[in-house]
């Protein structure tokens, strides 16, 4: 085979690896999402490799901080979460990125997670607390409802 040829084989390998963990992000994502719109932290848990570091956390403690809001949430009488997405306008590491924010009926009842990918592989995915609710300013720059 010639070089070309080879150089054109291993283009198009990367290509279908880029595709297929490119879709794996795409389901992680809608799964993360399906599971914070249930209000559903166990499906959280099946998501998340056990030694994974996230929010600066454990997969464990990061589980338990999710977990005890949305225990608050379900205690307010929330059944399930909207999605809104937003750009963040308020912390250094998150600023103009996407967030995922997940409100409840009530104003004080939202959780709100930046999902970083870079490179193709998830990096973290950072609990956003510097907001009150969906109309702070933190939440300015746009928004767009699924």
């Amino acid at each position: 085979m010639d070089s070309s040829k080879r150089k054109a084989l291993v283009m198009v390998k990367i290509s279908f690896k880029q595709v297929e963990q490119t879709n794996l992000n795409a389901k992680f994502i809608k799964a993360f999402i399906d599971a914070c719109k249930a209000i559903d932290v166990l499906s959280l848990e099946t998501l998340l490799e056990d030694d994974i570091v996230i929010n600066n956390q454990s997969k464990w403690e990061f589980l338990s901080h999710v977990r005890d809001s949305f225990n608050r949430m379900k205690m307010r009488g929330n059944k399930a979460l909207e999605l809104h997405m937003h750009k963040c306008m308020l912390c250094a590491p998150c600023r103009y990125k996407d967030v995922h924010y997940f409100k409840g009926i009530n104003k004080a009842d939202w959780i709100a997670f930046m999902i970083m990918i870079e490179e193709e592989q998830l990096k973290d995915i950072v609990i956003c607390n510097g907001s009150r609710d969906i109309n702070d300013p933190a939440f300015s720059d746009w928004s767009f409802e699924k």
